[in-house]
């Protein structure tokens, strides 16, 4: 490292994160014109970044989340554009010794005044940080109390972090040997399960400190026969134990190839009972009926929305061809659930296959953009493929 990185030994994650800050400022503000503020937010602006060191030196696990807010008259900036600086900074740090994703989002003022009363924005209120420009852009998004979250965003909070689990297939054996990214993504999976049902629980806090405070105090004796998925007590205390880790990874014990299993058994029971509630469905109703209720209660048009974001996304005549598929799931699914019932159920599966107790052949629930076929990847290893190019091209950036 430079002589400017040696104080990162001191306290690691706050003078990585200001190093961020520095380079971020530096190059956005010369590449784009009309910017009104810069805003961090994300677990960096929460003081929560999770920072390894390794032999290259300091690699963040998980992304940067930043706002380039332009002027209310401004043209936003291409992504094509956005995406250059974004890994220009990302090689002005790599050379100072840190390795991060960047992730800019261009929006303008309007973004932020009809952001909805979900997780994003309360958070984005409560701990965003604006590093450069005005310091009063984040007054124009509306007023937000955790009561005012939707139970629904929440499920769909877990439904993301699921669907990203089926990423760490990309590479052999990584479940089972449990990388430095897969433990990340465990932890952050019992992390982000606690936070959905704090919702749920009406107990939601802004930070992951105070996420697990409030879940610990749920778990108490009264916590006993309350009608939980699953006893809180021990689950609580695996939350706090990837708590401690993601902010402090030094310190810490990373989740290991137990506590995965335990995780996928969580989330089973958790998104069937948040699904359960938010039906009207009692326990003795069989999933795909419960399925079946829920996407019944969905709004037309935003179904409708979300297949004409992925005709957009993919071509309105190159993707011709596909348009009757489209149009006969259309009056199923919107795509976004699509993924999300074929991504849960995969995940609640994958102990069973990798141990090689069961065997699919054909993948069982439909998507957007079919597996390959050319593959010599078993079927369900080309489907969880399958799941995560839908969820990144049609689930991730939208809220269709």
């Amino acid at each position: 490292m430079s002589d400017g990185t040696t104080l990162l030994t001191v306290a690691p994650a706050r003078e990585l994160t200001g190093l961020i800050n520095r380079e971020t400022v530096r190059q956005a503000t010369v590449a784009f014109d009309n910017l009104r503020s810069i805003i961090l937010t994300g677990s960096l602006a929460r003081d929560e970044g999770t920072f390894e060191r390794d032999q290259q030196g300091w690699k963040l696990l998980g992304d940067v989340e930043l706002l380039l807010v332009f002027h209310r008259t401004a043209a936003l900036p291409p992504e094509e554009r956005v995406g250059t600086v974004c890994r220009s900074i990302e090689s002005a740090l790599a050379l100072r010794g840190l390795a991060a994703r960047i992730g800019l989002s261009a929006v303008s003022p309007q973004y932020l005044l009809s952001l909805e009363p979900d997780i994003f924005a309360y958070e984005l209120l409560a701990c965003g940080r604006v590093i450069w420009g005005d310091s009063e852009v984040l007054a124009l998004i509306p007023d937000i109390s955790p009561a005012d979250l939707r139970l629904e965003d929440a499920w769909r909070l877990l439904q993301n972090r699921i669907a990203e689990q089926l990423d760490l297939l990309a590479e052999p054996a990584r479940l089972r040997a449990l990388s430095q990214r897969a433990r990340y993504h465990t932890a952050k999976l019992y992390l982000d399960l606690g936070t959905s049902l704090l919702v749920f629980a009406g107990a939601y806090a802004p930070t992951y400190r105070e996420r697990t405070e409030n879940l610990c105090c749920l778990a108490g004796p009264p916590a006993v026969g309350t009608g939980w998925p699953f006893p809180l007590a021990p689950f609580a205390e695996r939350v706090a134990a990837c708590c401690r880790y993601k902010v402090s990874p030094e310190e810490n014990d990373p989740p290991g190839w137990e506590l995965w299993l335990e995780v996928v058994d969580y989330a089973r029971r958790l998104s069937r009972w948040e699904l359960g509630r938010l039906t009207g469905s009692g326990p003795d109703l069989g999933d795909d009926a419960v399925w079946q209720r829920w996407l019944r209660m969905q709004n037309p048009w935003r179904r409708l929305r979300g297949w004409l974001y992925v005709a957009r996304q993919q071509g309105w005549f190159r993707s011709w061809r596909r348009w009757p598929r489209w149009c006969r799931l259309a009056w199923r699914s919107s795509p976004r659930h699509l993924v999300y019932r074929a991504s849960s159920e995969l995940f609640f599966a994958l102990p069973d296959l990798l141990a090689g107790a069961i065997r699919r052949s054909e993948p069982a629930f439909p998507l957007p953009i079919e597996p390959s076929p050319d593959s010599d990847a078993p079927p369900w290893r080309r489907l969880a493929f399958a799941v995560v190019r839908n969820y990144r091209l049609f689930v991730e950036d939208t809220r269709s």
